[in-house]
């Protein structure tokens, strides 16, 4: 996670701190990019605390165990909001895809619940081995903790297949569209091996070593969880760079309206000569050029009626 974060610290700064702090993207980023750790800091010293008490053993297993519930919400939520995106932010599949969110999330509650009626949270009794520890029964099947959030992620992944299929036909051209879609895919198939990992962990190991399979799982997806919003950032910032051309700005000298005796001097100025804005004579005007702003010499800034027009002095 550390070689992560120093590869990635560079791009972290350009496309999400010079952003608005109060974006969605951005507050889901800090959360899945710094909390994470904390937790996952938090669970290792209640691992090798000396002597702990009863009340902080309990703390460290409940704040494991919705700590991972918190990880792997954060990565579904990325990959839902983006497939929300490819489907062009249709209001129906964001019901449908936050209403499956809230349902994994009782279902985690429950079974969290009814697993941790077989477990012992309490101060580990070897000396060399310090910390709290969760005695799990032969019962307890926390497997099936992660059965809600693959459900959920195979949804996401065949949306997003069925959105790669329409850009096969050409129904999606857009690039960053097609980074979404590489991205989910590819992810999908990470978070996917990941919580396949995690469930054989928690079948088939024994139960001392079952408590590695969370943390473990954690940092998978909270590394994947910033890659996949690092990369949207940066497609579309190469995006907006590619179609919006950037420009320089043309400063001209004062101009000095008493210089002109009537419309028919300035229409006699040439493009130079002319003032971009009408202002103070003392004033300078800036002018940036886009394909609609462009000057000719028979262009004026003053509405002219040839019915109605009047030579007047400007002394």
């Amino acid at each position: 996670m550390k070689v992560h974060y120093a590869l990635t610290f560079e791009e972290e700064v350009r496309y999400i701190w010079r952003e608005p702090k109060n974006g969605f993207g951005v507050v889901v980023f800090f959360l899945n990019r710094y909390l994470v750790p904390l937790l996952l800091a938090f669970d290792l010293s209640g691992a090798l605390a000396p002597n702990p008490s009863l009340q902080y053993c309990v703390f460290w297993y409940l704040l494991e165990e919705f700590g991972a519930i918190f990880s792997i919400a954060l990565v579904e939520i990325i990959l839902m909001t983006q497939a929300w995106v490819l489907y062009g932010g249709d209001k129906k599949m964001k019901i449908v895809l936050w209403t499956l969110l809230g349902m994994c999330f009782a279902a985690s509650f429950i079974l969290i619940g009814i697993g941790s009626t077989e477990v012992t949270v309490g101060a580990s009794k070897n000396p060399g081995a310090p910390g709290c520890v969760a005695i799990l029964t032969a019962h307890v099947q926390f497997w099936q903790f992660w059965s809600p959030w693959m459900f959920l992620s195979i949804v996401v992944f065949v949306l997003t297949i069925a959105r790669a299929h329409a850009h096969a036909k050409g129904d999606v051209t857009t690039h960053l569209g097609e980074a979404i879609m590489r991205d989910g895919i590819y992810y999908f198939g990470i978070i996917a091996v990941a919580s396949t990992i995690t469930v054989v962990i928690f079948v088939a190991a024994r139960v001392s070593l079952q408590s590695f399979a969370v943390p473990w799982f954690q940092v998978i997806a909270s590394i994947s969880g910033s890659r996949l919003l690092l990369n949207m950032r940066r497609v579309r910032a190469e995006t907006i760079t590619q179609y919006v051309p950037v420009t320089r700005a043309r400063r001209r000298p004062p101009f000095d309206y008493n210089s002109l005796s009537s419309f028919s001097a300035h229409r006699r100025l040439t493009s130079s000569q002319r003032p971009l804005f009408l202002g103070s004579p003392n004033s300078q005007a800036t002018w940036n050029y886009s394909p609609s702003g462009l000057e000719t010499p028979d262009t004026s800034p003053f509405p002219e009626y040839p019915q109605m027009h009047r030579r007047a002095s400007l002394d």
